[in-house]
């Protein structure tokens, strides 16, 4: 189960390396809910690989790498 959970973590990091993406937009590529991307990425955002801008549908999450300011997205 944990390696399940590590390898969908990856895939959701490396698809943020093609350029900002919203959260529904890969939960539609990898055919899960949209809350289950959403708290993959605020995990990765709680240790500093990824970046949000905006907030709620709007958000658009990308790696670090890129600039943003600081907000939460849900």
């Amino acid at each position: 189960m944990t390696e399940t959970v590590i390898d969908f973590t990856e895939q959701v990091f490396s698809e943020l390396g093609t350029g900002p993406i919203k959260a529904s937009v890969l939960a539609e590529k990898f055919g899960v809910e949209k809350v289950q991307v959403v708290v993959v990425l605020n995990d990765l955002r709680k240790i500093g690989r990824v970046e949000c801008s905006g907030r709620g549908r709007g958000a658009t999450w990308f790696t670090k790498v890129e600039t943003c300011g600081t907000t939460t997205c849900e």
